[in-house]
């Protein structure tokens, strides 16, 4: 026979992770671009916004590089380096480095960040194409 402690305690656990892997999938992204900033999504929101983030940064990571380094400005003028991790981003970090970087320097397009004309405005910019998963037809 089954114990029954041991059974409620597996199904607590169960429920444990669905409820955790549920939060996780209604959050969205963890690494987000906003007309305001960059939005880094772990336990709790930051937010650092264009105008605190060095200029010419970040740099493009190398193709197995899990992460990026964004130097982000202090109130003495000196910049801090925040480490984004980007392993469940589902993102391209080079795209995302070059994106960052384009914002950095040319705020014009900023308030247009999320729609899907700026989407291939940057595309554009960037010299970059829609990627596999977009353009495949849906079955």
């Amino acid at each position: 026979m089954t114990d029954p402690a041991l059974l409620g305690m597996s199904a607590v656990l169960a429920a444990a992770c669905l409820a955790l892997a549920v939060w996780a999938l209604r959050r969205g992204p963890r690494v987000r671009l906003t007309p305001a900033g960059v939005e880094v999504r772990l336990l709790r929101t930051r937010r650092y916004g264009w105008d605190t983030l060095a200029p010419g940064g970040p740099p493009t990571p190398a193709p197995k590089q899990r992460e990026l380094a964004l130097a982000v400005g202090r109130a003495d003028g000196s910049y801090q380096m925040k480490i984004v991790s980007f392993r469940e981003a589902y993102v391209d970090g080079a795209f995302l480095a070059a994106a960052i970087r384009h914002y950095v320097e040319d705020p014009t397009h900023r308030a247009a960040i999320g729609t899907e004309a700026e989407l291939h405005r940057l595309r554009e910019a960037l010299g970059v194409g829609a990627s596999p998963a977009e353009t495949a037809p849906l079955p």
